[in-house]
């Protein structure tokens, strides 16, 4: 392997939100990666640490940020991770949570397209309520793309994106 190096397009890349630092990478699996930094120093400081953990044979331990070589496995579905974290961290009344406006944009995008679930509008003219299928099916079904009851360790690779284009494809 190789040291981290600055990415193509000058360095710094200066960008509409400023400046950033850019280094490219391959990872514990060679595969090339690249990461952002605010300043000059902490690209620096991270190569040379990149460095060090590939020197040592930690470089997996560094990158992932475990000491555990192995990833445990985790059956929990998307859409539970997904309706917790909106519930806690990004609640608008936790601390360093989202403004209201866009915490109530993440629910509405998360509950129909992401977890699939069905919505009831207000009839004016009838005034009777109607539930309106879900926005996409589940993952896999003609035309789904929801990924809400998919376990996030199918997420460590890229199989479950490979299975939804076969799907689409299938349905073609």
């Amino acid at each position: 392997m190789r040291a981290p190096w600055k990415k193509h397009g000058g360095w710094p890349y200066e960008g509409r939100l400023g400046k950033t630092w850019q280094l490219g990478y391959r990872d514990h699996d060679s595969r090339v990666r690249s990461k952002s930094f605010r300043t000059k120093t902490a690209a620096e400081s991270w190569a040379r640490e990149y460095a060090d953990a590939e020197r040592n044979s930690r470089l997996r331990a560094f990158l992932l940020g475990s000491d555990d070589p192995e990833v445990l496995l985790d059956a929990t579905p998307v859409a539970e991770l997904m309706l917790d974290w909106l519930a806690s961290d990004a609640h608008p009344d936790s601390a360093g949570g989202l403004a209201r406006s866009t915490w109530d944009s993440y629910r509405s995008l998360a509950s129909r397209h992401i977890i699939g679930n069905p919505i009831k509008r207000h009839m004016k003219k009838t005034n009777e309520i109607v539930e309106v299928e879900p926005a996409v099916k589940p993952l896999g079904q003609r035309g789904g793309y929801a990924i809400g009851h998919v376990p996030v360790v199918e997420f460590a690779t890229a199989d479950v994106l490979k299975r939804w284009v076969q799907a689409m494809r299938n349905a073609a």
